[in-house]
């Protein structure tokens, strides 16, 4: 019983980090979101084989308008505000943008399937693995 109570709280305890180091990244990249958005994912590594780690960062709208109601199964809002991926590149002042994609990326919500869980918050994401970009959308 004691062990599994450790075991119980030692996944809780890591659960807790990755979501303040998850938080932190996030936050470290704020500053590199458009006015009106918000960074939601981000990562770094080196993409162009430079040696200097590039941020890839995923940015979403922050539009009210765009939380609508759902009469059908699924969460009572969704969330259809735009996602942008956004790569940016380190200079001597700080980084700048080289790249961004709209379109590219889902939106929390779906109103034709408003029952789906995030195709990239949940299970999903971004990494770089040997300089190539990774996203990973999960549908069920």
């Amino acid at each position: 019983m004691m062990l599994r109570l450790f075991f119980a709280l030692s996944l809780l305890g890591l659960t807790s980090s990755n979501a303040l180091a998850a938080d932190a990244m996030t936050a470290k990249w704020a500053t590199y979101a458009p006015t009106g958005w918000r960074v939601i994912l981000a990562t770094e590594g080196d993409l162009t084989a430079d040696k200097k780690s590039e941020a890839v960062i995923v940015v979403e709208e922050q539009d009210g308008s765009k939380i609508i109601d759902n009469e059908r199964l699924g969460e009572q809002k969704l969330n259809t505000n735009p996602r942008r991926l956004i790569i940016l590149t380190p200079t001597a002042q700080g980084y700048r943008q080289i790249q961004s994609v709209d379109g590219f990326l889902p939106a929390e919500g779906d109103l034709e399937s408003s029952c789906l869980a995030d195709p990239l918050m949940e299970e999903g994401g971004i990494e770089i693995k040997k300089g190539i970009l990774i996203v990973t959308l999960n549908y069920w």
